[in-house]
């Protein structure tokens, strides 16, 4: 299930995996999220979509969800996918003192606002 926490009366914030982004896709059996028993539901925007509204929810928000990391961690990620392109541009980065630079990138999750309906019983 999503991760889902409440905030009375409303809204509530979920954060999922997404299962059909391109890192997922990309990334295959080594996508980061694969981590089965801790994730045993994947969703799309879609999917997660419908499961909320379906429960009674009206979706404010649906977005990529981001973070800071430093360009050692995107790095060493991308040497895990394809170890030789990743190492050398570790090591390059590494060269250029960039290691430790800090940027904003899309992790893989999504974010998602949603509120019970004012319809819900």
């Amino acid at each position: 299930m999503p991760h889902v926490v409440g905030v009375d009366p409303n809204p509530w914030a979920v954060a999922q995996a997404r299962a059909h982004g391109v890192d997922a896709h990309v990334s295959g059996r080594r996508w980061v999220s694969l981590k089965p028993p801790e994730h045993v539901r994947y969703f799309s925007s879609r999917g997660v979509r419908r499961l909320l509204r379906a429960a009674g929810f009206d979706v404010l928000i649906i977005r990529a969800a981001r973070q800071y990391v430093t360009v050692a961690f995107v790095l060493t990620r991308l040497e895990r996918l394809v170890p030789r392109p990743g190492r050398v541009l570790r090591r390059v980065a590494a060269a250029l003192r960039l290691s430790d630079r800090v940027v904003f990138v899309t992790n893989g999750s999504i974010d998602v606002l949603a509120r019970p309906s004012p319809t819900m019983p």
